[in-house]
């Protein structure tokens, strides 16, 4: 309407500005001579504002892009027609209030006046035209544009009208169906998307009312399979009249595939398939919000060690699938047994069922030897039980409850249970006294990192480094990283820990380039509580500029489970780490929570494969190659970590993975040792 207005008003002032202009210029010049003809006066005005009207249409039509590039002959005709009418308005207005008797005289006055009047009606007939046939042009043009989108779109693309009826569909929706083209005319797109019909209902209103909506469901075939698909619905208009729908839909039948097995895959043991601790954690999580009793049982078995260090981990393997094989006979139907790591399993008792008896029925049962081959072995286990809420009333604490009693039973002798009590939580002081260490460490600076290379497998040349926390404690020696990171996270000291870690790194690496070293980027960890603290990007930011580095030397390795907490925080927390320059990858990817439709949209670099699929390749192959395809369709570098053999350096390399991190090339080594690694990288490459 506004456009359609504008277009008037200046018809209008042009008209009016040549008809002033030229009546006012020829009244001035030659007033003695002026002889009003008030019948072509008034023809004059109102071809001039005719003119003017076409003129404007023409010129708006003519600036248009696609005109200049596609009619340019049609343009040059108008322009002739306009420079005409333009030329001949002069002559029109003389003869519309000038005497020319004295001149021409008869039939020669007629034909002198009627000219002009002919010659410009000619021109606004010629003017008024071309738009026209343009207009038709460029419709029939966008016709042709739209159908192209339409029919050649790679997705399948329904066209629906208002009672949800299917108007129109292009190849892909046949092909993804099973239906023909004419089968799908006139069917009801309900009979197609497997949603109930009030949901259907809802969205199909929201569209027509103008919202733009992305959604998944089902796509019932015509062979009476199913597709998941992910649908994109928009509202047709025309002439601003709602007249439907068009349905964009893709088939990610294989993705979500691809994401059900990861899921799978990390809520469960991938050697006994049996859920693992993840599972029960969330199992117990649960039940504790619903306040039901239950009871935890530990289960660790006496001496395992043996068997692997006598036969080999192939026979530990056998005689695990058969330990927790038989364990599972034993569980109530509404229990879960897990394994939980090594050779300890946890089975989670519903309070209703007596969890005493069912310690002695799981000792009982492995007082017959376990078979493997030709093998026998006698396998015996200590068990601790905990129980909610007697006990505890926390996750965490059930866990290390039952785990304290297990330790009990095996102190008394192993081949029995016990049921935690109260008497037990002594042995927790120990973790506080370590505590405690940890928070002097972190202000004494006593914490080391240590730096695992990474290298790349077809040049056998270092590409970076991986910073790992050690920690030397003055009483206890060595603490292992799964020990006192733990007890970080859960005394929240994880943030200086961390922070001390990226301190430590900035400066060596600022030393390094002051010695003249070649430094490849080097990662370190974040933890979700770091990611999502406010001050992190201005700690950065302060680091940066006190050790005088650049971020190009520093990568930031993050969890799965930072992407599913918050996903718009994420995306805003990942853009203000990639715009300071620093790379992101996703740490021990297909273990956690991936969100395979949302991972194209983060700011990462690189996914990093886990440790568990690379130790057992063979079987976790079909999920690496996955991962690996994934990670190149969205363009994004991948590296594996934890390899450890050459079958197992081929094996990825096979699938096109040459970056590397484990103790194939290289253990986590002290600043000294990797600082001569470093001295490498000064060493052209042999080829």
């Amino acid at each position: 309407m506004e456009t359609e207005i504008q277009y008037i008003a200046t018809s209008l002032a042009l008209g009016l500005f040549i008809i002033v202009a030229d009546y006012g210029a020829f009244t001035v010049l030659y007033h003695q001579y002026i002889e009003m003809k008030p019948v072509l006066v008034v023809m004059a005005c109102l071809l001039i504002f005719g003119m003017s009207f076409s003129l404007v249409r023409f010129l708006i039509q003519i600036t248009r892009e696609e005109i200049y590039s596609l009619y340019t002959k049609w343009k040059n005709i108008g322009c002739l027609m306009a420079g005409i009418s333009l030329g001949i308005i002069p002559y029109l207005l003389l003869i519309s209030f000038f005497d020319f008797s004295s001149v021409h005289a008869g039939q020669q006055e007629h034909q002198f006046i009627l000219l002009p009047f002919i010659l410009l009606i000619g021109a606004n007939i010629f003017l008024t035209l071309i738009p026209d046939l343009f207009g038709e042009v460029i419709l029939k043009k966008n016709v042709e544009s739209y159908k192209s989108l339409f029919n050649h779109n790679p997705d399948a693309v329904f066209s629906v009208d208002l009672a949800g009826n299917i108007q129109d569909v292009n190849e892909e929706a046949s092909r993804l169906s099973g239906y023909s083209i004419e089968e799908l005319s006139g069917m009801s797109i309900q009979a197609l998307i497997n949603a109930p019909e009030k949901n259907m209902s809802k969205l199909f209103k929201e569209v027509i009312n103008g919202k733009v909506t992305l959604t998944e469901s089902k796509l019932l075939r015509k062979d009476g399979s199913y597709a998941d698909v992910s649908i994109t619905a928009v509202r047709m208009i025309i002439d601003h009249i709602t007249i439907g729908a068009y349905g964009i839909v893709q088939d990610i039948t294989e993705q979500k595939r691809a994401q059900e097995k990861l899921t799978y895959i990390a809520y469960h043991d991938d050697l006994t398939d049996l859920p693992n601790k993840r599972s029960m954690e969330k199992r117990v999580g649960q039940t504790i919000e619903e306040n039901a009793h239950f009871g935890l049982i530990y289960i660790d078995f006496d001496r395992f060690k043996r068997i692997n260090d006598n036969y080999g981990h192939k026979y530990g393997d056998m005689a695990l699938k058969k330990m927790s094989a038989r364990l599972n006979e034993l569980m109530p139907s509404d229990s879960l047994l897990a394994r939980i790591g090594g050779d300890e399993f946890l089975a989670f008792i519903p309070q209703k069922q007596d969890i005493e008896d069912l310690a002695k029925d799981i000792l009982s049962a492995f007082s017959s030897p376990i078979k493997v081959h030709d093998n026998e072995f006698q396998i015996t286990c200590s068990i601790g039980i905990s129980c909610y809420p007697e006990d505890a009333t926390s996750l965490k604490d059930l866990f290390i409850f039952a785990d304290l009693a297990m330790y009990q039973a095996k102190e008394n002798g192993a081949n029995n249970y016990i049921r935690y009590s109260k008497e037990m939580t002594g042995h927790v002081l120990n973790r506080l006294e370590l505590e405690n260490d940890l928070r002097d460490a972190l202000t004494n600076h006593s914490i080391m990192v240590y730096y695992q290379p990474k290298y790349n497998s077809q040049s056998n040349r270092m590409i970076g480094a991986e910073a790992l926390a050690r920690w030397q404690h003055p009483k206890y020696g060595y603490i292992p990283p799964n020990i006192f990171i733990r007890i970080a996270e859960e005394s929240q000291l994880i943030i200086e820990l961390e922070r001390e870690i990226i301190k430590i790194v900035f400066g060596q690496i600022r030393r390094w380039l002051d010695e003249g070293n070649q430094v490849p980027r080097t990662s370190i960890n974040l933890s979700s509580v770091q990611f999502y603290r406010d001050d992190l990007i201005p700690f950065l930011q302060q680091a940066l500029e006190t050790y005088q580095i650049s971020s190009e030397y520093v990568e930031f390795e993050l969890t799965e489970s930072i992407i599913l907490r918050d996903r718009i925080n994420v995306n805003e927390r990942f853009d203000e780490l990639i715009d300071m320059g620093f790379e992101l990858s996703i740490d021990d990817f297909g273990t956690g929570y991936s969100s395979l439709s949302y991972l194209h949209k983060l700011a990462i670099n690189r996914l990093k494969i886990d440790k568990s699929f690379i130790d057992d390749y063979q079987e976790n192959g079909e999920v690496i190659a996955t991962i690996i395809s994934l990670a190149k369709q969205l363009k994004l570098n991948v590296i594996a970590e934890g390899v450890e053999t050459r079958e197992q350096i081929d094996f990825l390399s096979d699938l096109s993975c040459y970056d590397i991190q484990g103790y194939y090339f290289s253990p986590p080594l002290p600043v000294c040792e990797y600082e001569g690694k470093l001295q490498t990288l000064k060493q052209p490459i042999n080829k």
